[in-house]
């Protein structure tokens, strides 16, 4: 790769990284909140309506999106080695694969959601 193609994968991946510590801190916090609440929960018990098994689903939504967060950040640690030894055609698949686990990761934060709209509503 030449001097200014390496700055541009540089810079790009630069930007992937902070978007995938964006992801990972979304359903990490909303992770250790809900853990947070569910510990409160089971020690009270105050409020029937709610119950430790919906809170507990909710909860499993974001732990998935964090577990598939981790995947992207391995997979495009591994786009990178690869694509620095000129493995174009793996490097592009595992950049597919980085963008897939990513957008599943936020789209398991948006279930996490609509299902704790459901569970407090």
């Amino acid at each position: 790769m030449k001097s200014n193609e390496l700055e541009n994968v540089h810079i790009l991946n630069q930007h992937g990284f902070e978007a995938l510590k964006a992801i990972f801190l979304l359903n990490g916090g909303s992770s250790i909140a809900l853990l947070a609440f569910l510990g409160t929960l089971a020690v009270s018990e105050k409020d029937p309506r709610i119950g430790i098994q919906p809170v507990a689903e909710i909860l499993f939504w974001f732990a998935i999106g964090s577990g598939l967060c981790v995947l992207a950040y391995s997979l495009n640690y591994l786009n990178i080695l690869f694509a620095l030894y000129d493995r174009n055609a793996l490097s592009n698949t595992l950049l597919g694969a980085t963008i897939i686990a990513a957008a599943a990761s936020v789209a398991l934060f948006f279930c996490g959601i609509y299902s704790a709209t459901h569970v407090f509503s």
